[in-house]
């Protein structure tokens, strides 16, 4: 993914742990972070998302995008309630994501009318799902 994204023009860094990608957060601005459910751990990219998305230890934080295998309604269900603006099931084909990088940098509406349609298909129709503000998504859950 990172050759792909470099060969795309886009300057790309590289977090191999949580606290390493904490700390390059801090030091430098980023538009988007790309992380998985689990970098080292089992949902440590989880306490990322939540890090910088919840409990606001940043002061400008940057767009997250969730890039992973990991089909667990409730993971999905927590990561668009946090504010992820983007939650791929990843094959490994650097290809096709290529393009939501793009949407998500963007700010294309777009983006949050698909992940509308991928959430809604795994969380079920029990969950209202409701765009606001642009591409933000909100669960309404009953």
């Amino acid at each position: 993914m990172t050759d792909a994204l470099s060969s795309a023009g886009h300057v790309v860094q590289h977090a191999p742990t949580v606290v390493g990608g904490l700390r390059q957060l801090h030091s430098s601005h980023t538009d988007l972070l790309i992380t998985n459910t689990s970098v080292q751990r089992q949902h440590d990219g989880i306490k990322i998302i939540d890090l910088i998305l919840l409990e606001k230890k940043l002061k400008v934080a940057p767009m997250v995008m969730v890039l992973t295998q990991d089909q667990d309604p409730a993971l999905i269900k927590h990561c668009v309630q946090a504010g992820v603006a983007d939650y791929v099931l990843w094959s490994g084909d650097a290809a096709a994501v290529l393009p939501r990088v793009e949407k998500a940098l963007s700010g294309a509406g777009a983006l949050g009318q698909q992940l509308v349609s991928e959430v809604a298909t795994y969380l079920g129709p029990a969950a209202r799902i409701v765009i606001e503000k642009g591409s933000k998504v909100h669960l309404k859950i009953p």
